[in-house]
């Protein structure tokens, strides 16, 4: 779905380059629990075609996250193993509050639910966007 004329065009060229790295973005974590426990989750993950994925160009993801999250620990270091085990995929970590006007367009149901993983093609265009908690049919 298109979206509205009245959102301003991000530059996610931009935006990309001025995340962090998985190793800087876990060496500022906040949480020391946290971040040992995302560490030793993608160090004892495992994908049966690990280390297999040829992307055809570069995709590039930009995750806002912050180490607090339960879902942001149990969620990246998932996408760090897939990461590691594709030879073009390319992630970088920013914080809602690093690029607001960002974030506000991922809201999930209207609230701030994170991690969100932004898919951009290798010319920095958004393919797709993941986030934990998707809509819930009411009963």
């Amino acid at each position: 779905m298109p979206r509205p004329p009245i959102l301003p065009v991000i530059d996610w060229e931009k935006v990309f380059n001025s995340g962090k790295t998985y190793e800087q973005w876990l060496a500022a974590a906040e949480s020391p629990e946290h971040r040992d426990a995302m560490e030793q989750a993608r160090k004892t993950l495992w994908f049966h075609s690990q280390g297999t994925w040829v992307f055809p160009r570069p995709v590039h993801v930009v995750a806002i996250a912050e180490d607090w999250c339960g879902d942001v620990v149990r969620h990246v270091p998932v996408l760090q193993v897939i990461a590691a085990g594709a030879d073009k995929l390319h992630v970088r970590y920013i914080s809602r509050e690093q690029w607001p006007d960002v974030f506000v367009r991922f809201l999930t149901n209207g609230g701030e639910a994170i991690p969100k993983f932004i898919f951009l093609n290798d010319k920095f265009v958004e393919c797709a966007n993941w986030g934990p908690m998707p809509h819930c049919a009411g009963p």
